[in-house]
This record gives structure tokens, sequence and C-alpha cells, in this order.
């Protein structure tokens, strides 16, 4: 929509809408995870939304503009994965195993 923006940030895109907010997005298709590709699966995904981006730019779809400052939060917190009172999280290691 016109008003909002579309970001790189660490990790990948974000959509930064006209209140401000944040919402972690993807341009490209999902593609399954594959062994052969692990461990830079996300970094090509990165490199095809970059990819989009710039044909985007290149049509006109998109205007490059500097960042805006955002005033809100994400819409969901990359380092809250689980509740501290959910039954998979543990207090001390497993007998046995390092840290």
């Amino acid at each position: 929509m016109p008003g909002e923006q579309i970001q790189e940030r660490s990790g990948g895109m974000v959509l930064v809408t006209r209140a401000g907010t944040l919402h972690p997005i993807r341009l490209s298709a999902p593609e399954p995870l594959h062994v052969e590709t692990a461990f830079t699966h996300t970094e090509r995904a990165i490199q095809s939304d970059r990819t989009i981006v710039q044909a985007l730019l290149a049509q006109g779809v998109l205007v490059e503009r500097p960042p805006r400052r955002w005033r809100g939060q994400l819409a969901r917190s990359p380092q809250q994965l689980l509740p501290d009172d959910h039954p998979l999280v543990i207090d001390e290691p497993l007998a046995g195993m390092a840290l």
C-alpha cells in the first residue's frame, strides 16, 4: 500500500506500515528445506527476496526512499520462542549434557 515500506533488516525483509509497526515478510515463494542446502537456506531466501525487490524497482512498482523510523515492535518477537511456563522449557541441563 502507498506509504508502507519494505526494509531489509537482520534476518530478512520486514514490512513497515504507515502506523510504524513491523511485520516479517517473504517476497519469494517458500522452498522446502533440503539437507544439501540446510546451511545456505536462509541466505538463498534473502537473496531471492533481493532479486524480487530489484525487479520491482526496475519496473517502477517500488520506489527507493530513506528508511522510516518505526515506533512499535515486531509483530512476533524473534527472541521469545516459548513462554517461561511452557513444559518444554528446562531450567537445568540434563545429566551428562554439557552446555
